[in-house]
């Protein structure tokens, strides 16, 4: 091996196994044999996954070209080589390495300079290195001595992810907090900025050291390249204010930060495109700000594409004092979203009141409210002719109504896919005629009539599933189903009550797909199934009165689905779902 100059990557991988204590520098010697030797070695890539030995022998070091080092599960490692000899590195992961507790033996005194240090390093990786405390051995922790040696930066570091490290962050946190000049705070080159903290019971008299430590840790600006950031168990009550100062940040993801309060200005990040909240069981506003009506469409977001709202039990709106009644929400109208395409709310009981969404094409509602839902539908019609525009149009004559037609937008109309799921509320059906491009629509576990309009002629799926309470046998319904002219996909599932399919279905011209799983008080195949000409496939799972009676050639209701190219009857094929399921989440 020491002769393969041309050699480029190379991973070695031990079988996990207890290790004899007096045989400890077995690894050690095989890695020293494996390595390619000497400064004409070519070797860019290097993984060690599950390496015994209790250092990294010297030879790596002559390994000038090397790029990408990896150290996966490295347990008993207690010591590396001096990595900053590595000019070309560029990508560095430290997984699982229990026993190590500084990167480098050797003391930082002040002698690197920032364009020496590391200075390929492009993306960095520490994870579950529980023990790890710092970079350097002999690294000072007083406020003092960190001033008179002052850290090194990483000059193009872009990716930064530090997961469960719990030493390593409180020294940073000590030597951090008290300087404005850490070495965290002056990169402008970083560009992905991940940090997880280990879930642990947190003292009320300490409550503010996670909020020092993401101080310390945040690249200041301006200028800052900063565009994800994603914090997870972050245990502050409040996120600092010098996250404001992102103003390049792209996508922002709280995750389990159950202590937060209190979140920055949202409207300052221009630029922010997917906004991720998810388990803030403190969080009750998502701004202190009053909605007075300062904000118009054109300002608030604007580039903001995907928002996830999951698990924020204690949320009820955007705005600390959202007001409430039908006269004030008229009198101070909410903003829009001006590009928000996908919308996801999850478990977030309380939540009344959002900005608006009518340019939405992706909609997830679960165990929520639907009143966010229904402001957006009850908007009035979206102008979107500049004033200029509106003077020509009323100074022309033979303007026409379709003139007009193009110049607005129907809130919603762009929606393309919705789901439903675990609601106590029924969404009305006149609400339902805005939703021209709908093509699938998920109603799951919830009650009341089924949404449907004659209005819904985009629609291509429809799935209704796991409900004791939606009703499907309202004779009423009939005009509704006949609207649904694209619908090529029907699915019922779980529905314990459904003892005869609509009768509307009939009309569904265009329907190729019908799926009943799990209906056991379904009686018979009505006789206008041979109606639906396009129908090609049938599959009837779990229903055994219907399965028996859909029996190859004996069953009665065989010749109405003989001639039905793909038949799946199954009557003896089982599935657990649990109807109470969804609202475990």
């Amino acid at each position: 091996m020491k002769e393969k100059i041309h050699l480029q990557d190379l991973t070695l991988s031990w079988i996990e196994e207890d290790v004899d204590e007096s045989n400890v520098g077995y690894d050690e010697e095989s890695l020293e044999a494996l390595l390619p030797h000497g400064p004409l070695s070519n070797l860019q890539q290097l993984s060690l996954n599950r390496y015994g030995g209790v250092k990294i022998p010297s030879g790596i070091s002559s390994l000038s070209n090397l790029v990408k080092l990896s150290l996966d599960e490295c347990n008993k490692c207690q010591h590396l080589p001096p990595l900053d000899q590595f000019h070309s590195l560029k990508t560095l992961s430290l997984y699982k390495m229990n026993d190590l507790e500084y990167i480098s033996e050797r003391e930082n005194n002040g002698e690197f300079s920032d364009s020496s240090f590391l200075p390929s390093l492009e993306q960095l990786t520490i994870e579950e290195c529980r023990n790890l405390k710092g970079w350097w051995q002999r690294q000072r922790d007083s406020v003092e001595e960190f001033h008179n040696h002052s850290l090194p930066s990483f000059p193009h570091l872009s990716y930064l992810h530090i997961w469960e490290c719990p030493k390593l962050i409180s020294l940073l946190q000590e030597a951090a907090s008290e300087s404005k000049d850490s070495n965290m705070k002056v990169k402008i080159h970083l560009q992905d900025l991940k940090l997880s903290w280990i879930k642990e019971d947190v003292d009320e008299s300490d409550v503010g050291y996670d909020e020092e430590l993401l101080v310390a840790l945040l690249p200041h600006g301006p200028p800052s390249n900063l565009q994800e950031l994603c914090l997870i168990r972050y245990g502050g009550v409040k996120l600092p204010s010098a996250i404001s100062l992102l103003s390049n940040l792209v996508k922002l993801s709280l995750d389990d930060c159950n202590k937060c309060q209190h979140l920055p200005p949202l409207d300052q990040f221009h630029s922010l495109k997917t906004l991720s909240l998810y388990k803030m069981n403190d969080l009750e506003y998502i701004s202190e700000r009053e909605n007075n009506g300062e904000f118009s469409d054109s300002s608030f977001l604007p580039s903001l594409e995907q928002l996830t709202i999951g698990y924020c039990r204690n949320l009820k709106g955007w705005w600390q004092r959202q007001r409430d009644s039908v006269e004030e929400f008229h009198n101070h109208s909410l903003p829009s979203f001006p590009h928000l395409s996908i919308l996801q709310i999850r478990i977030c009981p309380k939540l009344i009141s959002l900005p608006l969404f009518p340019y939405l094409e992706k909609l997830e509602l679960h165990k929520c409210s639907l009143k966010p839902l229904e402001q957006t539908l009850r908007m009035e019609v979206i102008n979107t002719a500049t004033p200029k525009n509106l003077t020509s149009i009323a100074a022309t004559s033979t303007s026409s109504s379709s003139s007009l037609a193009a110049s607005s937008f129907i809130p919603l109309s762009k929606l393309k896919s919705m789901s439903i799921w675990n609601m106590e509320e029924t969404l009305p059906k006149e609400l339902m005629c805005n939703l021209i491009s709908l093509q699938h629509l998920d109603i799951e576990n919830c009650c009341g009539p089924l949404p449907l309009s004659r209005h819904l002629t985009a629609l291509q799926n429809l799935r209704v599933v796991g409900s004791k309470e939606v009703d499907l046998t309202n004779d009423g319904d009939e005009m509704e189903w006949h609207g649904l002219q694209s619908l090529r996909k029907l699915n019922f599932s779980y529905l314990p009550n459904l003892a005869t399919l609509p009768v509307g279905i009939q009309h569904l011209t265009s329907l190729q797909t019908l799926e009943i799983f799990n209906c056991p008080s379904l009686l018979a195949i009505p006789e206008w199934i041979c109606n639906l000409n396009s129908l090609q496939t049938l599959q009837i799972l779990d229903c055994p009165i219907l399965s028996r009676r859909c029996e190859r050639e004996a069953g009665e209701d065989w010749s109405k689905i003989a001639h039905i190219p793909h038949l799946l009857i199954d009557r003896w094929r089982t599935y657990s779902y649990d109807l109470e399921l969804n609202q475990t989440f």
